[in-house]
């Protein structure tokens, strides 16, 4: 894949999604959801939103450890 096609790539949830998800605020945790997500579109491909919250909110329980 080009380098141009891949950075077109986004991940099933975008910022706000993530925020309205999670109930935070704009912060750099968001960056690092955002990027969690976007590794996962990279490795699997479209996951649907359903399976991006899923995913999302398991991530989120483990950074609460």
């Amino acid at each position: 894949m080009e380098e141009e096609e891949l950075n077109k790539i986004r991940p099933d949830l975008d910022g706000l999604a993530i925020m309205n998800i999670l109930g935070i605020s704009p912060s750099p945790i968001v960056g690092k959801a955002y990027q969690y997500l976007l590794d996962l579109r990279m490795e699997r491909g479209p996951l649907g939103e359903e399976a991006a919250k899923a995913e999302l909110l398991t991530w989120w329980n483990q950074q609460q450890k």
